[in-house]
């Protein structure tokens, strides 16, 4: 019998947390859904994002056996041992770092393999963090690397995962030519609802984390700006806490505006059953697990032209906007929250189809066995 390939996942976060959002998700999925032609093992920290506690139910610095895969929660003080000894072991034919900028869980270790001599057994997912609005934030930080990242010429010897030819290009842009391997995330797989009818006062989820990245604020001011009646709900973890407070002080008038803070991805589902449309003016969007969500479960989206769903709109399932339009943010804005119903549920079973229509799981699912098995 043939053994499975067996890879190391290096990664801060991992469920059962989920306040870090996408790259939780997209870990997972993969996991999961591979987990029985791939040998994982998820080597990742022992609490949530910003969590002072750590998780309770799991054992600490040992491997424990999850489903079909292998999982070790690592406290601060024995988790780089723990990592050098994961790295240092010859039985592992991949190792996938599912960040670009984690000093514990990407940088430190690609340091430590070009000293084994191994980074050929590297595959490395910047999860979105190379787009250009993304190296805005703590823009000093992250160049210094990316500089030491191309002095070290650590990218000629390893695959970085991309999930989309905008990541791809922004992956060239911002540390040279590399080896890309372009594979789409694996979405969490939705059965479809059927919506009968728009809210009489349109329903708006945000569903995202808390910061300048996702761009709360904006979406607050035009949903302000449209002068519409409506009902503005948001789901996420609050990662700036300035940025958070502004956003929670600001007056809307014509809304009627909560705040949920972050919950369980299980617990969302309720939520975007009980809501018309899905909103995110991002400054960058790696893949959007929340925006096909939506889609999935039959929100048409209003979204910035920053995410990998450029066409959305030509599909009838939403609005793609420029950051920057103003007006035709308004104006998307006011079209949604006056659509009369058979408008919407047209619109709504357009969001629906078109996840269908775009997600192929079968064939993501081969081209990532495809990935893991180079380098076996």
């Amino acid at each position: 019998m043939k053994l499975k390939p067996k890879i190391l996942i290096l990664t801060d976060w991992f469920v059962p947390g989920y306040k870090a959002g996408g790259p939780i998700q997209s870990l997972n999925n993969m996991v999961e859904s591979l987990q029985h032609e791939i040998d994982f093992h998820v080597l990742t920290g022992d609490r949530d994002l910003l969590e002072s506690v750590p998780y309770s139910g799991v054992e600490f610095d040992q491997w424990m056996k999850v489903d079909s895969h292998s999982r070790m929660y690592t406290t601060a003080k024995s988790r780089q041992a723990l990592i050098l000894e994961a790295l240092k072991n010859d039985t592992y034919q991949g190792v996938y770092l599912n960040s670009f900028f984690s000093i514990d869980f990407s940088i430190k270790p690609l340091l430590a393999l070009r000293r084994m001599n191994r980074l050929n057994k590297v595959i490395l997912a910047p999860r979105g963090m190379l787009g250009a609005g993304a190296l805005k934030i703590k823009g000093l930080k992250k160049g210094l690397f990316i500089w030491l990242f191309n002095r070290l010429n650590i990218g000629s010897s390893i695959r970085i995962h991309s999930t989309d030819k905008s990541e791809s290009s922004d992956i060239l842009k911002a540390i040279g030519k590399v080896a890309i391997r372009e594979i789409s995330n694996l979405p969490a797989q939705i059965k479809p609802h059927r919506k009968t009818a728009k809210s009489p006062i349109p329903k708006f989820l945000f569903a995202s984390r808390v910061s300048p990245k996702k761009n709360l604020k904006l979406a607050m001011e035009h949903l302000n700006a449209s002068g519409e009646m409506l009902e503005l709900n948001v789901f996420g973890q609050e990662d700036d806490v300035e940025y958070a407070r502004m956003c929670r002080s600001y007056l809307m008038p014509n809304a009627t505006l909560e705040f949920h803070g972050a919950v369980p991805p299980k617990s969302l589902k309720s939520a975007y059953l009980n809501h018309d449309f899905f909103i995110l003016p991002t400054m960058n969007e790696n893949f959007g697990h929340a925006i096909i969500e939506a889609l999935a479960y039959g929100l048409p989206v209003i979204i910035s032209d920053q995410c990998p769903w450029g066409d959305v709109e030509s599909f009838g399932a939403g609005w793609v906007i420029p950051l920057k339009d103003t007006e035709r943010w308004k104006e998307c804005i006011r079209e949604a929250a006056i659509l009369r119903d058979v408008d919407y549920v047209k619109m709504s079973e357009r969001a629906q189809q078109y996840v269908h229509d775009k997600i192929n799981f079968d064939d993501i699912r081969s081209h990532y066995l495809n990935l893991f098995r180079e380098t076996s």
